[in-house]
């Protein structure tokens, strides 16, 4: 069989367009530093790159879970700290009422701090974390107590 010199020239000018595309795709990956630019380069890679970049992105979500789940419970240990104090504070005062020895200006001064413990119990007990108070339930955006009357 013979090859024309027309067929021979289609073939090189068939290769030569070849390697045009394959060094403008190496050209391209060089300029982007991507391996796939499109989908249709590696449909393969491009699904294994997106599984990827879906399992770095879930990742890094469960990592902010984590460190606002870790603060908003440091936020909750540290106002049961306070209610904590105050309570023990506040039954030291009952047990020091409790006595007969107590003339009425003590019981006085007493009943005023237990006053005051109550104010900053109601104050730890609407502690708010990230613009939710911790203490409310379900209701986040409603205070949890609210001190009215004696």
């Amino acid at each position: 069989m013979r090859l024309s010199e027309q067929a021979r020239v289609g073939n090189q000018v068939r290769f030569m367009n070849s390697a045009s595309e394959r060094m403008d795709r190496v050209q391209r990956q060089l300029s982007t530093n991507r391996r796939i630019d499109r989908a249709s380069d590696d449909p393969t890679g491009a699904a294994l790159a997106m599984q990827h970049r879906k399992n770095i992105a879930f990742e890094a979500q469960m990592r902010r879970n984590l460190e606002n789940g870790t603060a908003f419970l440091n936020a909750t240990e540290s106002a049961l700290d306070g209610a904590t104090e105050l309570l023990q504070r506040a039954r030291e005062l009952t047990v020091q009422g409790a006595t007969g020895t107590l003339g009425p200006s003590e019981k006085t001064n007493i009943a005023a701090e237990m006053d005051q413990l109550i104010q900053q119990l109601a104050q730890v007990a609407n502690t708010n974390f990230g613009g939710a108070y911790i203490f409310s339930g379900h209701q986040t955006q409603t205070a949890a107590y609210a001190v009215s009357g004696n």
